[in-house]
């Protein structure tokens, strides 16, 4: 693993990162006359369906990693 990555420009590869996740975060965009309401819309919830629940396989109430089939389908609805 190290050597996999070793010599990897570490900038190049933060950007590629940030490019990704922002090409993710920037595909639904709501306006309300609420921001803090836009702001959970818009970043936080597609961020933490898709970080905590598919990357990670993890969410609040299931701290060990399990995960079960209907949860991973109902967890991804956010992402429709």
């Amino acid at each position: 693993l190290v050597q996999k990555h070793r010599g990897k420009d570490f900038d190049q590869r933060l950007a590629d990162n940030e490019r990704e996740w922002r090409a993710f975060l920037d595909t639904i965009q709501v306006e309300t006359p609420d921001k803090a309401l836009d702001a959970m819309v818009n970043h936080w919830l597609p961020y933490q369906s898709l970080a905590c629940r598919i990357r990670a396989r993890s969410a609040f109430y299931q701290a060990s990693g399990a995960f079960g089939f209907r949860d991973q389908l109902q967890d991804t609805l956010a992402l429709l």
